[in-house]
């Protein structure tokens, strides 16, 4: 495996796992309409941020795997005491049947000054400064590719897996096919201003 990325298989149950994926399809309709900001277009009613769930128990169990998510980047890649590990981005995101995305890393540079900007990629999408550490967890498994592209590595997914990287890691996503492929991407800084709350 990549130096940079780890992987705990069955991090989270898949009981959790249908729970999010529940209360994403069951809320579609309502995703349709919201943007999210920062987000290409192509992530347009098919992602879910944590400040947008508006049932508390799906609320509760979000944040908790953020925590825990948290709790292991500090120990994964020995973080002192002292050194913060916030979560400014998560979300449920549903990938439909024939979608990938281009090896890309999710930060343009790391900084922890005060000047953390938007920096616009050649494709004009704009990657924030503040994404330190990025994760995934695989929300189900009965598609076929979808595999993580993780610079030369392929990631194959299982229900309830977490994968943890440094975001200026090279990654992206084969094409889906067969079934839609869910998953709760969540994204860390050190910096606390931008904590998500």
């Amino acid at each position: 495996m990549h130096k940079k990325c780890y992987t705990i298989d069955k991090f989270i149950s898949a009981w959790e796992c249908d729970l999010f994926i529940d209360y994403f399809d069951r809320n579609y309709q309502r995703l349709l309409e919201h943007k999210v900001d920062g987000l290409n277009d192509d992530f347009s009613g098919r992602a879910l941020c944590i400040n947008d769930v508006d049932n508390q128990i799906i609320h509760h169990y979000m944040n908790v795997i953020r925590v825990r998510t948290s709790m292991y980047i500090k120990e994964t890649f020995n973080l002192g005491f002292n050194e913060f590990v916030l979560p400014c981005n998560t979300q449920i995101v549903k990938w439909n049947i024939g979608q990938d995305m281009d090896v890309h890393t999710d930060t343009s540079r790391y900084t922890d000054g005060f000047n953390s900007k938007a920096y616009s990629q050649g494709d004009g999408q704009k990657t924030p400064y503040h994404y330190r550490w990025s994760s995934l967890i695989y929300l189900n498994d009965e598609y076929e590719g979808g595999e993580t592209i993780m610079d030369d590595d392929l990631i194959n997914p299982e229900k309830g897996k977490l994968v943890v990287f440094d975001s200026d890691t090279l990654h992206g996503v084969k094409k889906v096919g067969l079934m839609n492929r869910y998953t709760m991407p969540m994204w860390f800084t050190n910096l606390p201003w931008w904590y998500e709350g």
